[in-house]
């Protein structure tokens, strides 16, 4: 029977909503985490909107590790979601990242005299007053050189948009749940279909697909 082991241990310090696997050669033992914390030094307005503090922390993990740590972080707002390109965007491997800010982030990863880092490329506000939760791409069986991204928030809204050459265009928007969408995903095989999904929480907790 297989047994499993903890190879590696690393605090994140903030808690860790989402780890990615590069999926793109030769960056596959490139491994992203992304972390989300309340503030709880907030003052005032900032208090009341409760602040939300992020990391994505960029790992480099093959044969030679001997001690988990990352070789590139980021401050950002609290991460929720993160969904790596299943190819290259401009010849580089791209990172879609969602925000409590109610951002959606394309960090390109670039690799100078072998160090690599993320680099943001492209930014897009999906809600002014709420979080972006959800985000995928609908690339993952084909390739699309302007591939489509869904995007879900928590008035329980999914965004569809579109990567053409430097820009975010918006495609389309639905009000689709009277709650928080915590799920957006493609169907990978027939990406003009795609799913969402919520879920509200009291004594009886409720779904809705």
């Amino acid at each position: 029977m297989a047994v499993w082991q903890n190879k590696w241990r690393w605090d994140t310090a903030y808690s860790a909503d989402s780890v990615e696997w590069c999926p793109v050669d030769p960056y596959r033992d490139v491994l992203v985490c992304g972390t989300y914390q309340l503030d709880n030094t907030a003052e005032g307005n900032a208090a009341s909107r409760q602040t939300r503090l992020g990391k994505i922390y960029l790992f480099a993990i093959n044969e030679n590790t001997a001690e988990l740590a990352p070789i590139h972080s980021i401050d950002t707002s609290g991460i929720l979601d993160q969904k790596w390109c299943y190819h290259k965007l401009q010849n580089l491997p791209t990172l879609a990242v969602v925000t409590s800010v109610g951002t959606l982030q394309l960090y390109q990863l670039t690799n100078e005299s072998g160090v690599l880092q993320l680099t943001l490329w492209l930014e897009h506000t999906i809600c002014e007053n709420g979080l972006a939760l959800s985000v995928d791409w609908s690339t993952n069986k084909t390739h699309a050189d302007e591939p489509y991204l869904a995007v879900s928030d928590s008035a329980g809204c999914i965004h569809i948009l579109r990567i053409v050459e430097n820009c975010v265009k918006v495609l389309g928007k639905w009000e689709s749940h009277s709650f928080e969408a915590w799920i957006a995903a493609f169907n990978y095989w027939n990406s003009d279909v795609f799913y969402s999904g919520s879920y509200f929480f009291t004594s009886s907790p409720q779904f809705c697909f």
